[in-house]
């Protein structure tokens, strides 16, 4: 049976792309069609080209999903997936290689493997038997691992050491005012301007009380936070796994505290508050995702759940 490479089409393909996913991974990683699609096919950041699914027949055995930068030299092979019977076809390399070259043509220069929009993992997930030897062999070098956090948070409660010392350098509230959100905008563009759209789509979908802040008596913004759970807008999807870690789940992360001002706790006294601010607003379990740090998140309780192999490669 001949089998080829084609463009996603959501109207021939969206049904298809969930029941691929759940066969073959939905035992370790299972996930709604819902979010599935916002990682894919239904973000708004997607284009023509950047998925790519192989078919036999009539039957779709593999998927890839890009992330070009347009306008940028950079991009992320998001997801390569293929189904467990089709194996040792040739299938995967025949994805990874179409993809790359979309890439490559899309102006990327260098390429991630994971992130990428609304991402599923920032990496390779190590649970994955043979996953890793895989991009190794297609020119892949892995640098370092980063790590998904989690922490039940029933009980959950603040040492007062901590939260004094962050008081100290400044105090942490949480913004109720759309004027917050343009001053934080203002900050993290600043500060930290990679993150700028992920704090702009909290703000732009009036997410303001998942906005944690720490200013100083001056009113100066010291370090930011953003939040998530049950209560936060449904066009976010900040935890993907809830089918694993509880529909209560809610997570926090993305903490960035200015230059100036580290090294005084504030980054810790913003991690514990929304912590307790989850716990009060009915979450379960926390999540902090895509994370190195994973010292300053223990220091709060939080231990690594599922980890990644970071990888990279010039095109």
């Amino acid at each position: 049976m001949t089998i080829h490479i084609r463009p996603f089409r959501a109207e021939r393909d969206a049904r298809a792309l969930p029941i691929l996913w759940n066969t073959n991974l939905g035992t370790d990683w299972p996930v709604t069609p819902e979010v599935l699609a916002r990682a894919t096919w239904a973000h708004v950041s997607y284009r023509e080209g950047d998925l790519l699914v192989t078919v036999s027949g009539d039957a779709v055995v593999g998927f890839v999903a890009t992330h070009p930068e347009w306008g940028g030299t950079g991009g992320n092979l998001s997801l390569l997936l293929v189904d467990a019977e089709h194996h040792r076809r040739r299938i995967g390399t025949a994805l990874h290689d179409a993809a790359l070259g979309h890439l490559r043509e899309a102006g990327a220069r260098s390429v991630a493997l994971g992130g990428g929009g609304d991402y599923l993992w920032p990496g390779v997930p190590l649970a994955l038997p043979g996953a890793v030897p895989f991009f190794q062999r297609h020119g892949w070098r892995f640098t370092h691992e980063c790590h998904d956090l989690t922490q039940r948070l029933a009980g959950y409660a603040t040492p007062v050491a901590t939260l004094e010392r962050g008081q100290a350098a400044g105090g942490v509230v949480a913004p109720d005012a759309e004027a917050d959100g343009s001053e934080i905008l203002a900050f993290v563009a600043r500060e930290f301007p990679e993150w700028l759209p992920y704090y702009a789509r909290v703000v732009d979908l009036g997410d303001h009380d998942d906005l944690l802040l720490a200013q100083d008596r001056s009113g100066t913004i010291l370090g930011v936070l953003m939040m998530y759970g049950a209560w936060s807008h449904p066009g976010r999807n900040d935890v993907r796994w809830k089918t694993l870690l509880g529909q209560d789940a809610g997570a926090l992360g993305v903490v960035g505290v200015a230059e100036a001002a580290r090294g005084n706790g504030i980054g810790t006294a913003l991690g514990a508050r929304a912590s307790e601010i989850l716990r009060e607003r009915g979450a379960g379990t926390g999540f902090v995702g895509w994370v190195w740090a994973v010292e300053f998140y223990a220091r709060l309780g939080y231990r690594p759940w599922r980890s990644y192999a970071m990888g990279e490669r010039a095109l």
